[in-house]
């Protein structure tokens, strides 16, 4: 008797959910076909109120849109789309979520932090709105962030995508030196790494700087000829840290013992020029083990 019970709820299981299939490829047919949101609002409302227990397929039709327009540069549509069915689902985190994203993308700070908030109080649990709200809090706004670091040997300043010949080449010179930096499991960087590949990189990197959200340094010789290695300040995503940092210098630099003259400045530049209290060099200052269990 169990096990027919098993199966016959294995079967009603399956055909719901291929009901909610259907339903999804309906609405999102539906939607794509018009082009006004005022319309595809309606055409949301009359599914809203026809399959109130299908708030997810309707959900994840909306996103799917939105997601397409926003991806291939219609950012406004893809805003003004999901703000306006936030009326009918005032309390499904998946609406603020997804705004709170494109809003992040789209620079818009206090858009951005107004819905992962709403995140929050919907759901105090919320991680991947804790995680938007480190990074959008991480440095004060009224926070100048600075501009250069000299010491004897080497210039910090801010990384550009107009680097990447520079970074490159220093990044594939010291391919095995490298390995480890950002832990004992990660496997960056990797011999088929393309200059392609690292100018992806680096444009993320600057984004992230633009936001302040994350500073990436590039580390060069004093003529700006030579790239020597880079530092990385980005939030901890925990209670007992602000910020971590990461830095390595290339195979060449490192036997000049560039590093230790590299690690020593950015930590005395972490006291006195940024407004963090508590900041970790992993797997320098703390080891690996004791950092992983802290990030977990």
């Amino acid at each position: 008797m169990i096990k027919r019970l098993e199966i016959f709820i294995f079967f009603i299981s399956a055909i719901l959910s291929i009901n909610a299939q259907q339903l999804e490829k309906q609405i999102t047919e539906k939607i794509t076909a018009v082009k006004n949101i005022d319309e595809i609002v309606e055409v949301i409302n009359s599914y809203h109120e026809k399959y109130p227990d299908s708030t997810k397929a309707i959900l994840n039709s909306i996103f799917g849109l939105a997601s397409d327009k926003f991806n291939t540069g219609d950012r406004p549509f893809a805003i003004e789309l999901v703000e306006s069915v936030k009326p009918l689902f005032p309390d499904r985190i998946e609406i603020y979520s997804v705004l709170g994203q494109f809003y992040y993308y789209e620079f818009n700070r206090k858009e951005c932090i107004n819905n992962f908030n709403r995140c929050l109080e919907i759901n105090p649990e919320h991680k991947l709105s804790k995680q938007f709200l480190d990074l959008l809090t991480f440095v004060p706004e009224n926070f100048n962030v600075p501009e250069k670091l000299m010491t004897k040997q080497m210039l910090l300043r801010p990384l550009r995508s107009s680097d990447v010949e520079l970074d490159y080449r220093a990044v594939m010179s010291s391919i095995d030196h490298l390995k480890g930096v950002f832990g004992p499991d990660d496997n960056w960087p990797q011999e088929d790494l393309t200059i392609e590949d690292d100018l992806r990189a680096l444009k993320n990197h600057e984004s992230e700087f633009q936001k302040r959200v994350g500073f990436t340094y590039t580390v060069m010789n004093h003529e700006e000829q030579e790239c020597l290695g880079c530092v990385y300040i980005i939030p901890m995503h925990a209670k007992e840290y602000e910020a971590q940092v990461f830095l390595w210098v290339t195979t060449d630099a490192f036997n000049k013992g560039y590093d230790s003259e590299l690690y020593d400045a950015v930590k005395e530049w972490m006291k006195n020029e940024w407004p963090f209290s508590k900041v970790i060099f992993p797997g320098r200052d703390m080891d690996w083990n004791t950092y992983e269990e802290i990030q977990n």
